[in-house]
């Protein structure tokens, strides 16, 4: 319902041609509504008992915070270090292609919702079986949306700000390089959320800290040895690094401790979908290179047959994963 109201507000206020001060105040007058709404419910629906003095009723709610902290200094150091270091007019530059990028992270991220939550109640269960079978079934889901979105968001992102920053000669807004290494960092977020949620599911916070902080220090180290020799591709190399960094932390800890396999195969697997990912992207760069794209509508068609390029392949590979996964369920029973 805010989502809602806040894009009825803007679209309000700025056709009546509102100043931006105004149209931001009445985005976030909107969304306060939201935690108090939440506050009401949570009151009424979920009594909890009040806590005896002293005892700790969320043993790891310091790690949480800290973890959230790290988090938040890793999505925000790319814009502070080029402000701080580096031609300002470049922060414009990176927020294009972030603007993007990160949209398509969000559209990708709507598939995980409410994960975790069934996750953390099989594992409560001990319902391993069940925990590992619904595991792979999220984990094929998102690949698949990971891959086709985003390998179509690397073949289309140049021609997009190519069309969207038209007649802006304030920077050189036209950054291929800068643009595949920025989508890889993100495109690698989504493919590890179905690992990276297990240890949440599981209250393994504690234990997977240094994924976080480990994270959030590779980026900065990284991130200002390179911003002096590129800053653009430096801060992105930085951000690529540490969420790799990440992503193989969580897997390893993820199949070990959680799922008590190996994680030999997620690996693999990883590495295999990104060299696919990253082929398909340069192929179709390649090809759209030969088109003259100077409107919307014809940037619209690309898109479509970009899609078809991509998704045709994936959903191929993806039904027939998803059939060897519903098969091997019905053989196996869940141990309770």
């Amino acid at each position: 319902v805010t989502t809602l109201a806040n894009t009825i507000a803007i679209f309000v206020l700025v056709y009546f041609k509102a100043d931006i001060l105004l149209v931001k105040l009445g985005s976030s007058l909107i969304f306060i509504v939201r935690p108090i709404l939440y506050a009401v419910y949570v009151r009424k629906h979920y009594p909890f008992p009040k806590a005896e003095k002293g005892k700790a009723v969320l043993e790891q709610k310091w790690t949480g915070v800290g973890q959230h902290i790290a988090y938040f200094l890793h999505t925000n150091m790319d814009i502070a270090l080029l402000t701080l270091f580096a031609d300002v007019r470049l922060v414009a530059v990176y927020s294009v292609y972030h603007l993007v990028i990160s949209s398509i992270r969000a559209i990708t991220e709507s598939f995980s919702g409410g994960m975790e939550a069934a996750f953390g109640e099989m594992i409560a269960k001990k319902q391993m079986r069940k925990l590992q079978q619904s595991y792979r079934w999220y984990k094929t889901l998102i690949t698949a949306v990971s891959t086709v979105l985003f390998g179509c968001t690397g073949i289309l992102i140049v021609p997009f700000v190519c069309l969207y920053t038209q007649g802006i000669t304030d920077a050189n807004y036209i950054q291929p390089a800068f643009s595949w290494v920025l989508l890889m960092s993100e495109a690698i977020n989504c493919f590890i959320l179905p690992c990276a949620s297990l240890p949440i599911a599981a209250n393994h916070l504690k234990q997977t800290r240094w994924g976080a902080y480990g994270e959030t220090i590779i980026n900065l180290v990284l991130s200002c040895a390179l911003i002096y020799w590129n800053p653009l591709l430096g801060v992105a190399i930085g951000t690529l690094v540490a969420t790799a960094f990440r992503g193989i932390f969580y897997i390893i800890y993820s199949s070990k401790h959680i799922l008590h396999s190996s994680a030999r195969k997620p690996l693999l697997r990883l590495l295999a979908t990104i060299t696919i990912m990253c082929v398909g992207i340069l192929v179709g760069r390649f090809l759209i290179a030969w088109i003259e794209i100077n409107n919307y509508f014809l940037w619209i068609l690309c898109g479509a047959a970009t899609f078809l390029f991509i998704g045709t392949p994936v959903a191929v590979i993806t039904y027939f994963r998803m059939k060897k996964l519903k098969d091997a369920s019905e053989d196996l029973s869940d141990p309770q």
